[in-house]
C-alpha cells in the first residue's frame, strides 16, 4: 500500500469533518519553506508571496472558492503587509480551509433538497459536477467504499468531507492509477526519497498517459523550467534559475492540471453552456470554474463515435463497448453525461483504441520479447515482433518507428510506448481500410465484386475472396474478414522472415546458383560457401564453431516449419532447402545485429551519445545511403551494419544541413575523413558517428555552434539540431 493510500485510509477511520479537513493543509502545500522561498518575490523582508500569485496558486492546487473579496480578507487576517512570508502563508491556508468547508456545507444544504442531512450518490455526482471536478465512476466508488460500511447509498456532510479528502489526496486518480504514476515518478527520479529532475517531466507525463498530452506535457515542463510555475510572476526573471525537482506529490498535482487540461479541450466537442456569468449566483460567480460543469444535456452513442473520430481515430465496437463497460458498468450503449464523456475519451485515448483483450494481447508479445527481462525492448526486439506478426521491416523502418514514440529518448521501448506504438500502426491500417472500405461500398455495405475490388486496392496480401454470391458485409464485418484474412496470410509473409520479396528473389537465385546440380537443397558444404559468400561466416574451423552452425540450421529448420515450410520437417541429415536457408539468413542477420549493438553501444560511451542520439544519426545515415547521383532515392533496403557512404553522399550531408565547402573549410573535412575511409573512399556508420562527434566537437561549419550550451556541449541537443537539418532535403 502506497503512502497515499494510507493516508486516506488511516483520515477515513477518523470522526468529525473538522478534524479530517484541517490535515489537508499541509498536503496542499506544493513546496518546502525552501521552495517556497527561494521562488518568490524578493523584499526587505525576505522572500514572500504577493496578491496577485495567491489566485494562481490555488487554481494550480484544484481549489475552486476564489471570491476575490473573500480571499483577501483571508489575507488581510494572516499578514498586515501586502505580502505573506512562509508562516503568513500557513496561517492562510489553515483560515482558507476552514472557509473551504463553510462553502462546502452551503453546496451540501443546496443539494440536500428534502433537508435530511444526507446526499444521495446521483446528488454527489451532480453536486461534484457543479463544482467542477471531474468525478470518474470507479473514482467515486473506490472513495465510497472507504467511507460508507454497509454498502449506504447516500452520504451525511462528514462522510462528504472524507470523500473530498480522498478525492484531493488522490487528486481524483483511482488508486491503481496512483500505484502506476508512483511507479513513473519513481523510474524517472533519483535519490531517497525520490525527486524527479523536472528536464524529466514530460517525457513521464507522456509514459503515464500517451501521445495524447504531448503538447501539454512539453508546455508544463517548459512553465518549469522557466520558474513560471512554483513561482511568482510578480518577481523579476532570474537568468540561473534551476527549478527544484519533483516530489510525488507535486508529480500527481501537475498529471491532475494535465488531465484537467484536456477536460477543457473536450468543450469544444460538447454544447456550450447557455448560462451566462449575470445568471449566475453570488455563491457560483466565487467558482473557479475549470471545465463544463453546467454542460448541459447528453451525448449519445453515434455522436461519441464521431467526436473519436474526429479525434483521428477509427472506433470498432468491441473496443468502445469494452470502454462503455468501464465507465457507466454496462456493455450496453446509453446517452453519456459530460463527466462520463470525458471519462470514456480519456480511456479510449490511454488505450490507443483497443479493448482490454487487445492490450492483454500487445502486453504478452511485449513480455515474451523482451528476452532479458529488462522491461524494456531495443530495435533488434522490436523488428523480431514485427517479422512474427508477419510485416516485413527492416532497421531503417524499426528505427524510425521507434523514434516516433520514444517518449523517453532512451533508444528504447518501454510498454506504454510500445502500446502507443501498436495503437498508431493499428490506427493508420484502419484508416486505409475505411477509405477502400468507403470507395467501394455500396449503400454502406460491400458485396462479392466489390469485395474483390477492396482486396486489390488493399494489397497483395489479400490471398482470398468470399465465394458465396449474397456475402455482404458492412465495415466492421469487413475490417474482421480483413483481419482473419491477413493472420491467414500472415504464415505466407512469415515464411520470408522479414525480408521483402525482393531480397527473397536475390536469395533465392544465389541458392540456385549454389545448387549446381539442381537437386533443391544444398549440403553443408555448399551451404557454409554460400554463407560465406553473404559474409554471414567464416569458415567454420574449430568444432565448437561447426556445432554452432548446426544448431542455427536446426533453429532455421524449426522456424521454416513453424512460418508453414512442412516439408522442412524431412530435410535429411545436415541438408537444406531453400525456406531453411531464408529462416537461416534471417537468424545470422539478427545475430549480426546482435553484435553490431554492442560494438555500437561501446562507441556510444566512448563518443559520450545517448542511444536516442544514435538511432537518430542511424535514421539519418540510411536516409543518405539511398541517395543516387540521378536525384532518384534507392528504394533498396538499407542494412546499416554493412552499408557505407560514399565521399559523395558525405558532402551532400553537409551541404543538406547549410554547410559550404569551399575553400579551406573542403580541405578540413577532407583531413578529418581521410582516417576514417575504408576502401574506395567509403564511410560506414560507426566511422560516421565518430565524424559526428567531431563535427560537435570542433564546431566545423558552424554546425555545433548551436549545440553548445553556456556550460557544457550537449549531445542531446545535437541529435535534435543536426539531424533535424539533415532531413530537409
Amino acid at each position: 500500500m502506497s503512502h497515499f493510500d494510507s493516508s486516506c485510509d488511516c483520515c477515513c477511520n477518523r470522526a468529525g469533518a473538522a478534524r479530517v479537513f484541517l490535515p489537508l493543509v499541509a498536503d496542499s502545500l506544493p513546496l518546502p519553506k525552501a521552495k517556497f522561498e527561494e521562488g518568490l518575490a524578493p523584499l526587505p523582508e525576505g522572500r514572500v508571496i504577493m496578491p496577485k500569485d495567491i489566485f494562481e496558486l490555488l487554481t494550480f492546487l484544484g481549489y475552486i472558492f476564489l471570491n476575490p473579496v473573500e480571499v483577501r480578507a483571508l489575507m488581510d487576517k494572516a499578514t498586515r503587509y501586502d505580502y505573506m512570508g512562509f508562516d503568513d502563508f500557513e496561517g492562510f491556508m489553515g483560515q482558507y480551509t476552514q472557509y473551504c468547508q463553510q462553502q462546502y456545507l452551503v453546496i451540501f444544504n443546496r443539494f440536500d433538497e428534502d433537508s435530511s442531512g444526507t446526499i444521495s450518490i446521483e446528488e454527489l455526482r451532480e453536486m461534484l459536477h457543479y463544482l467542477g471536478f471531474m468525478p470518474n465512476r470507479r473514482m467515486i466508488e473506490e472513495a465510497l467504499s472507504a467511507i460508507t460500511a454497509g454498502g449506504r447509498d447516500c452520504l451525511d456532510f462528514d462522510q462528504l468531507v472524507l470523500f473530498l479528502l480522498v478525492y484531493r489526496r488522490r487528486e481524483g486518480f483511482v488508486r491503481a492509477e496512483v500505484a502506476e504514476l508512483q511507479q513513473i515518478h519513481a523510474l524517472y527520479s533519483e535519490g531517497d526519497p525520490p525527486l524527479m529532475p523536472v528536464s524529466m517531466l514530460g517525457a513521464a507525463l507522456k509514459q503515464a498517459f500517451g501521445r495524447q498530452v504531448a503538447h501539454v506535457a512539453a508546455e508544463v515542463q517548459e512553465q518549469l523550467q522557466k520558474g513560471q510555475i512554483y513561482r511568482s510572476r510578480t518577481s523579476a526573471p532570474d537568468p540561473d534559475y534551476e527549478p527544484e525537482k519533483l516530489r510525488l506529490s507535486d508529480f500527481l498535482i501537475i498529471c491532475r492540471n494535465c488531465r484537467e487540461q484536456l477536460h477543457k479541450e473536450m468543450d469544444s466537442i460538447w454544447p456550450p453552456s447557455r448560462e451566462s456569468d449575470a445568471e449566475k449566483s453570488e455563491e457560483d460567480r466565487g467558482l473557479a470554474i475549470k471545465c463544463n460543469p453546467h454542460g448541459e444535456g447528453t451525448i449519445c452513442d453515434e455522436e461519441l463515435r464521431t467526436a473519436l473520430q474526429g479525434m483521428g481515430y477509427v472506433p470498432l465496437t468491441k473496443a468502445v463497448l469494452d470502454i462503455y463497460c468501464q465507465v457507466i458498468g454496462s456493455p450496453i450503449p446509453r446517452d453519456l453525461d459530460y463527466d462520463e464523456f470525458f471519462d470514456f475519451v480519456w480511456i479510449f485515448r490511454r488505450n490507443c483504441g483497443f479493448s482490454s483483450e487487445e492490450l492483454e494481447d500487445i502486453r504478452e508479445l511485449f513480455e515474451r520479447s523482451d528476452e532479458d527481462g529488462s522491461g524494456e525492448i531495443c530495435t533488434t526486439e522490436l523488428g523480431q515482433i514485427f517479422r512474427a506478426l508477419g510485416y516485413k521491416a527492416n532497421m531503417e523502418e524499426i528505427t524510425g518507428l521507434l523514434l516516433d514514440v520514444d517518449f523517453d529518448e532512451s533508444g528504447f521501448l518501454s510498454m506504454t510506448e510500445f502500446v502507443t506504438l501498436m495503437g498508431y500502426f493499428r490506427t493508420l491500417e484502419l484508416k486505409k481500410i475505411q477509405d477502400v472500405f468507403q470507395e467501394t461500398a455500396v449503400e454502406g455495405y460491400l458485396h462479392v465484386d466489390g469485395i474483390k475490388q477492396a482486396c486489390k486496392m488493399l494489397g497483395k496480401h489479400m490471398l482470398e475472396t468470399p465465394e458465396e454470391e449474397d456475402d455482404e458485409l458492412d465495415f466492421e464485418d469487413f475490417v474482421d474478414w480483413v483481419d482473419e484474412s491477413r493472420h491467414k496470410s500472415m504464415m505466407h509473409e512469415r515464411k520470408l522472415a522479414g525480408f521483402g520479396y525482393w531480397k527473397v528473389e536475390c536469395l533465392r537465385e544465389l541458392f540456385k546458383e549454389f545448387d549446381r546440380e539442381e537437386k533443391g537443397f544444398l549440403e553443408i558444404q555448399a551451404l557454409t560457401k554460400l554463407l560465406q559468400h553473404l559474409e554471414f561466416i567464416d569458415a567454420p574451423r574449430s568444432r565448437m564453431e561447426q556445432k554452432t552452425l548446426l544448431r542455427q540450421i536446426e533453429s532455421a529448420r524449426k522456424h521454416a516449419y513453424e512460418s508453414g515450410v512442412r516439408e522442412s520437417i524431412l530435410e535429411q541429415d545436415h541438408n537444406v532447402t531453400f525456406w531453411t536457408f531464408v529462416q537461416l539468413c534471417r537468424l545470422l542477420q539478427s545475430h549480426r545485429e546482435r553484435l553490431e549493438s554492442k560494438k555500437t553501444s561501446d562507441l556510444m560511451a566512448e563518443l559520450k551519445f545517448t542511444k536516442f542520439e544514435v538511432e537518430q544519426f542511424r535514421h539519418v545515415f540510411a536516409q543518405w545511403a539511398r541517395w543516387q547521383p540521378d536525384g532518384e532515392d534507392s528504394t533498396r533496403e538499407i542494412d546499416t551494419t554493412t552499408e557505407t557512404l560514399s565521399q559523395e553522399q558525405v558532402f551532400r550531408v553537409f551541404r543538406s544541413a547549410g554547410a559550404s565547402l569551399a575553400g579551406h573549410r573542403m580541405s578540413v573535412l577532407l583531413w578529418a575523413l581521410e582516417p576514417l575511409q575504408e576502401g574506395f573512399r567509403r564511410l560506414n556508420f560507426h566511422n560516421f558517428l565518430r565524424l559526428m562527434r567531431w563535427v560537435v566537437d570542433t564546431d566545423f561549419a558552424g554546425l555545433g555552434s548551436g549545440l553548445i550550451t553556456a556550460k557544457c556541449p550537449s549531445a542531446h541537443s545535437l541529435a535534435r539540431a543536426i539531424p533535424g537539418r539533415w532531413f530537409c532535403r
